[in-house]
């Protein structure tokens, strides 16, 4: 059975549950693609609004120490001090470039699947450790291959791009052999801005198809088969048969519940034999008369036996038992439109025990 259930088709989409255990895990559909072309992207844009500032900075140090290098003294007393500085400059120069690209690699991480932090993927299983199937996975599974055309479609689209765009040059090559060196320079940056720009735009797209790509593939590997959607419901909600015994058990508690309370009962109002209420009225304590207790049939039967045995007094009142059974629930008070009905017999009831009726 476990062979057949194991060889039927996964038509059925993954359920909530299954979608939940896997996030539990670690599996969750994410690009690498798409983080590492945002971050190039960000770094791009970043260094074509920043470079200036940072080289300026960089350069006006520069300047300082090779004009200063005769006097500047560097000694085994000193050389730690230099470092620092050295350190804490680099550091604030960089700082700001570095942190942008952290914050864009952290968003686009959580922004693809949701913030998940588990430990699970790295605990160590046994499957992981078989070189066998590591191998299997590298270089005989559609994933290696999909990463493998994946790797030289990138390749290629990116060397078609930078050659277009080198191609794009030739022609203002001539116009650079009389510009001074400064000028040469900054062409050249630029052009390799525009250059890198459009590379990382070009990752960019491929990356947003990898992302398609990665959350079908992550939805057909979680798919399941019909049993297995079925063993999961019956998990969820369990077994039927368990389900119907607890019912039938707290059904079981609940009615001998009730049958102990038929003893404190005034008066129990009968079909005569179909149907049997218990009733209890306490001016005292109780706005109005309740329900103790009441049932159809071998119920019935039951509460009027134990109203017998405790001398409590059974009233036959086809249409008021009728009424009390169906709208009145079990330990509720009788509605003001039964007031009446109940009040005569409560009243036949006291003049039996020849007592007064409660005004």
């Amino acid at each position: 059975m476990a062979d057949e259930e194991s060889f039927q088709e996964k038509t059925e989409e993954p359920t909530q549950k299954r979608l939940d255990d896997a996030r539990q895990e670690g599996n969750v559909p994410r690009s690498v693609e798409l983080g590492s072309a945002t971050i190039l992207l960000t770094g791009v844009v970043a260094l074509y609004f920043l470079g200036s500032s940072m080289w300026r900075q960089m350069s006006e140090v520069g300047y300082y120490i090779f004009n200063n290098a005769v006097t500047i003294d560097i000694g085994t007393h000193n050389l730690q001090r230099y470092t620092e500085i050295a350190a804490f400059f680099l550091l604030r120069v960089i700082a700001p470039f570095c942190g942008l690209l952290m914050l864009v690699g952290i968003l686009t991480a959580v922004g693809q699947s949701g913030a998940n932090f588990t430990f699970k993927p790295l605990a160590p299983k046994a499957k992981k450790m078989n070189p066998l199937k590591g191998l299997k996975r590298i270089f005989a599974s559609s994933r290696a291959l999909v990463e493998l055309v994946k790797s030289v479609l990138k390749v290629l689209a990116v060397a078609l791009l930078a050659t277009w765009t080198i191609k794009d040059m030739f022609a203002d090559y001539i116009l650079l052999l009389d510009q001074e060196v400064g000028q040469f320079f900054s062409y050249l940056m630029h052009q390799i801005f525009k250059l890198s720009l459009r590379i990382a735009l070009l990752l960019l797209a491929i990356a947003i198809l990898d992302t398609l790509w990665q959350r079908y593939k992550h939805t057909k590997d979680l798919r399941m088969n019909r049993q297995e959607v079925k063993d999961e419901r019956k998990q969820q909600e369990g077994d039927p048969q368990i389900k119907s015994r607890i019912r039938s058990i707290q059904m079981e508690v609940a009615r001998k519940r009730m049958m102990q309370q038929v003893a404190e009962a005034d008066v129990v109002v009968t079909n005569p034999t179909a149907l049997a209420v218990a009733l209890k009225y306490d001016p005292e304590n109780m706005l109005a008369p309740v329900v103790l207790a009441k049932g159809a049939r071998l119920v019935a039967e039951k509460i009027k036996e134990i109203a017998l045995a405790n001398d409590i007094p059974i009233v036959e009142n086809k249409p008021l038992a009728r009424i009390l059974y169906k709208t009145v629930e079990i330990g509720m008070e009788i509605p003001a439109e039964l007031y009446k009905a109940v009040a005569e017999v409560l009243a036949y009831v006291y003049r039996l025990k020849k007592k007064m009726m409660p005004v």
